[in-house]
């Protein structure tokens, strides 16, 4: 059984105590028992649960007549570390948003956007172009293959770049919002869209 030691001021595991009147096992003494020997019963809360990670559990340690006492104290974290922390949620959101979005496009489709299907929209452009072909092989947000022609693509290339353009002005917005937060509170309020 753990004990708290008044004289070693210090937690110990307990399983019997030796003294001029003989051995006694710990779990059978009362807690006055366990005083005048020197121990005294601790008595520990519960660790908090849903603690965010904007949150620090600070262990709280008092000492009664009668008992060690371990309780728990949940605070809000600084205010610099919690922004930095909401600062990655950001950017990770950011960057599963930009590569994990589609779009309609009138006229073609549903379409995958993100950086890497823009350069495939330029390159296709570009070999188009070069080539003098009508059309080309274009894979389509749902993976069928639909056959484009040159004007469509550009419909694509414009339509994820003004996809990125809108999805970096929500991204400063929150940045802003981020900055601009005067406590911790203000900074779990903000929710990515």
């Amino acid at each position: 059984m753990q004990l708290y030691n008044t004289l070693k001021k210090q937690i110990e595991n307990i399983s019997y105590i030796q003294n001029e009147k003989g051995t006694f096992y710990v779990e059978f003494l009362s807690a006055g028992e366990l005083i005048k020997n020197g121990f005294k019963p601790i008595k520990q809360a519960q660790y908090p649960s849903n603690v965010t990670q904007m949150q620090e559990v600070k262990e709280v340690i008092t000492e009664s007549e009668r008992a060690y006492e371990i309780s728990y104290e949940v605070k809000d974290i600084d205010l610099d570390r919690a922004k930095k922390i909401k600062q990655n949620e950001l950017k990770n959101y950011i960057v599963n948003t930009l590569e994990k979005n589609h779009i309609k496009v009138e006229g073609v489709s549903e379409i995958d956007t993100g950086y890497n299907y823009l350069l495939n929209a330029e390159a296709l452009i570009n070999y188009v172009e070069a080539n003098g072909l009508n059309e080309i092989d274009f894979r389509m947000y749902d993976n069928s293959i639909k056959k484009l022609n040159l004007e469509q693509l550009k419909k694509i290339k414009l339509a994820i770049e003004t996809r990125g353009i809108q999805l970096h002005a929500i991204k400063w917005q929150y940045e802003n919002a981020i900055s601009n937060a005067k406590n911790v509170s203000e900074l779990e309020a903000i929710k990515w869209k």
